[in-house]
């Protein structure tokens, strides 16, 4: 058992071999130093009292303090394709105000991908396609974390028009515009997009919404924390409501949640 600052409480009479043992002034000259403050003592260590002689020496504080509480995090996966205006409407809306203000307790995870046909081809064509390897290129490999990412796909989907046709160029020209990054990470997301990663990187995508919601009927589709909660444009507003929610015993997000609710009503 240990009290006050880690010491270790004394619960029967010490046997002090200093004093006792054979060779004591070998073992005194290893044993713990003498001090009168905490700041005497190296680090890990208390000043307690000794209880045998009544002085006080370092004391090797206890391990099993109560770790310090990580802040609360809230799982945030959106099941969305480029080519949908609703998706742009959702991220502009609601998810990049809320990222912006909580980033540290929301861990975005979007999944691009949609209603995809047996065939393979993407709910708007094959630009929607393409936009949807790209938003999967620019969150491996964009700096800037998820804010970024976040940014990146809001902007590429404002251009719904081009995403839904076959201006492959332009789809491209837009990705590059939307970086807003360094020539060689426009260069990594583009080979990404139009090589065997990024069909890979939609194949991902693919799975982790089958495993998160088999039987999609529309999108944006929203889960918190692995639970759907959001199903379709209709349902979009809530988003506020629910992440505040599960953000309820977290001071700082409660102050911007009052003050978010309040404009949103």
């Amino acid at each position: 058992m240990y009290g006050q600052c880690g010491c270790p409480l004394v619960t029967r009479p010490p046997v002090c071999p200093y004093m006792t043992a054979p060779g004591s002034k070998r073992l005194k000259r290893h044993a713990q130093r003498s001090c009168k403050l905490d700041g005497q003592c190296p680090s890990g260590s208390s000043c307690c009292t000794h209880a045998c002689h009544n002085t006080k020496i370092c004391t090797p504080v206890s391990s099993t303090s109560t770790p310090i509480p990580r802040p609360r995090k809230v799982k945030v996966s959106v099941i969305m394709t480029s080519g949908c205006s609703d998706s742009h409407t959702f991220f502009k809306k609601y998810l990049v105000p809320f990222t912006s203000a909580l980033e540290d307790h929301l861990e975005l995870d979007l999944i691009p991908y949609g209603k995809v046909n047996q065939n393979g081809g993407c709910q708007f064509g094959q630009g929607d396609c393409l936009g949807n390897w790209l938003v999967s290129c620019g969150i491996r490999h964009l700096r800037g974390g998820q804010v970024a990412h976040l940014a990146f796909t809001t902007c590429l989907t404002h251009h719904t028009h081009i995403l839904a046709s076959t201006n492959f160029t332009a789809i491209i020209a837009v990705a590059a515009q939307c970086t807003g990054g360094a020539p060689e990470v426009v260069e990594q997301v583009y080979r990404c997009a139009v090589t065997v990663e990024g069909y890979s990187l939609f194949q991902e995508a693919g799975r982790r919404q089958q495993q998160l919601a088999p039987s999609l009927t529309s999108v944006p589709t929203v889960a918190l924390d692995g639970e759907v909660v959001i199903r379709g444009s209709g349902e979009m507003k809530y988003l506020p409501k629910l992440l505040c929610e599960r953000l309820k015993e977290v001071a700082s997000a409660q102050i911007y949640c009052q003050r978010a609710l309040t404009v949103l009503q």
